[in-house]
């Protein structure tokens, strides 16, 4: 009986180790065809991001990026190795093929006799002539074994690579979707402001109209034709087409609302009140 507990003892372990191996391996195929399913997912996102960047790159007016792909191996040659295959031998002969001269026939050689040759008395150091006489071997670095890769971390760094890459695209498309004078203001305060910058441009050479009226070197015609039509009219047409260029986006998005009327009224308005203070003596 005690040789058939054994046995049977033995019997549930190796089925233990059966089923272990089985879940193992289960657990092996599941990961695999995950990862393969996220390296899916992971190639399909970088192909959506090639493409906005390449429309990106478009819409900004920037030449499109370039995108390096692996070059390829060079073809390996008859003999197993990379390059082109080996030339001929200087003998001619194929390679690979060793090719030994023939040699002559001659007359029987002499017996050598098999006392040693004495030494020859020759100045300089020599070689011990007993004992073993090893030539000195080079020691070369052996490779550093192979780090194992570990898949799930790869894909989390190429994950956390890829969103870094969306954030950076999505700061950019923000930003270029911006115009450049104000990018953080309304259309009615940037329209306001770049008006009021112009009329206050203008207020200088009024200034100096005003001087010249009052000391006589100016016409009174010429000092109000330029005060109350002439400089109102540049300051508008300024502000507009300072608007037109800077005030709106760099991505080519819908030209926004530039308050013409609003602009014209301030501009010839606003010099006009000050006409009054610059001729009154």
């Amino acid at each position: 009986m005690q040789g058939f507990d054994e046995y049977a003892a033995l019997a549930r372990h190796l089925y233990e180790l059966q089923r272990s191996g089985e879940r193992t391996t289960e657990q092996a195929a599941a990961r695999r065809e995950s990862t393969g399913d996220a390296i899916d997912q992971l190639g399909q996102r970088l192909t959506m991001q090639q493409q906005r960047l390449t429309e990106l790159a478009q819409l900004i007016g920037e030449p499109l990026p370039q995108w390096n792909a692996p070059a390829p191996l060079p073809p390996l040659s008859v003999t197993g190795h990379l390059g082109s295959p080996p030339g001929p031998s200087p003998q001619g002969g194929v390679a690979g093929q060793e090719t030994y001269p023939e040699l002559a026939a001659g007359p029987d050689r002499v017996a050598l006799t098999t006392t040693p040759a004495p030494t020859p008395s020759v100045p300089g150091p020599r070689l011990p002539t007993s004992g073993a006489y090893a030539p000195p071997t080079q020691q070369f670095p052996q490779p550093a074994p192979a780090v194992p890769v570990n898949p799930d971390a790869e894909l989390d760094l190429a994950y956390r690579a890829a969103a870094a890459a969306d954030e950076a695209a999505e700061r950019v498309e923000s930003q270029a979707g911006q115009p450049a004078f104000l990018p953080t203001a309304s259309p009615f305060g940037r329209a306001l402001a770049a008006y009021l910058i112009f009329i206050a441009v203008a207020n200088i050479p009024q200034w100096l109209l005003g001087d010249g009226y009052k000391s006589g070197e100016v016409g009174w015609f010429t000092a109000l034709a330029w005060m109350l039509a002439g400089l109102p009219a540049l300051a508008f047409f300024g502000a507009y087409i300072s608007l037109t260029i800077w005030g709106r986006p760099r991505l080519g998005a819908s030209q926004p609302n530039l308050y013409a009327r609003l602009g014209f009224f301030l501009c010839f308005l606003v010099l006009a009140i000050s006409t009054c203070f610059w001729v009154t003596p």
